[in-house]
């Protein structure tokens, strides 16, 4: 297996992973994810994450959902501490659409009111069936008690009260600002070229500012001893 990277001036990553699959699996990764949430609005990136297959500039809802079952044998998204990340698989044959559908999705999402109200009653469900379980309860108060101020002691998902805090303008914002070039890895496994597959990437994406922000810091408790930890 061949692995082979290409960094562009702006920032952005591309690794490939040349195998003699006849699949390939594809995923775009924002370096960003709950740890970057605000306090006030835990849960932000993982809402955020819950639209991105809501629309994008060229195609509806519906015409995604219809995209992704015709020509990809699978397709998710999922939001971590550190990153967000939209995958897919196909069969080789069809990975031209695979990233062209990834590109759309994770860089032309439209957001729009109705959705976003949509999907807040998805998340609040889904709040709710997660503590309904005695076991994801315990996990989370045990991680409350291990660290006190490192974003690891959260579940990423947000609460009743976070979620009803967020609003459009949030998550603009937050696509504005993290959902560009210089913030995105993209990463591709199978039968495929690594030098086809980043020019796709190119002559999709304009090259874009290169990052600014430093990198993210908060007290690091992850090596501390639970008697380390500060009162």
């Amino acid at each position: 297996m061949k692995v082979t990277e290409t960094i562009r001036e702006d920032g952005l990553r591309v690794i490939s992973a040349k195998t003699k699959s006849k699949k390939v699996y594809m995923e775009f990764v924002a370096g960003v994810g709950s740890a970057d949430d605000p306090t006030e609005k835990y849960g932000l990136f993982h809402f955020f994450e819950h639209l991105a297959f809501g629309g994008t500039k060229s195609k509806s809802r519906l015409e995604i959902s219809s995209y992704l079952s015709r020509y990809l044998l699978s397709s998710s998204a999922y939001t971590n501490k550190l990153v967000t990340v939209y995958n897919g698989n196909a069969v080789l044959r069809k990975f031209d659409r695979l990233c062209a559908i990834l590109l759309d999705i994770y860089f032309n999402s439209v957001i729009s009111d109705e959705y976003v109200e949509r999907e807040r009653e998805v998340i609040l469900n889904e709040l709710a069936a997660y503590h309904d379980k005695d076991s994801n309860k315990a996990f989370e108060t045990m991680y409350e008690l291990l660290w006190r101020n490192n974003p690891i002691r959260r579940w990423g998902a947000g609460t009743p009260e976070t979620i009803q805090n967020i609003t459009l303008a949030d998550l603009l914002a937050a696509q504005t600002k993290y959902y560009v070039p210089a913030n995105t890895l993209i990463i591709a496994v199978g039968g495929i070229n690594h030098e086809d597959l980043v020019g796709k990437i190119n002559s999709s994406i304009p090259a874009g500012e290169p990052a600014e922000d430093p990198p993210r810091t908060w007290d690091d408790e992850y090596a501390a001893t639970p008697d380390q930890q500060p009162k």
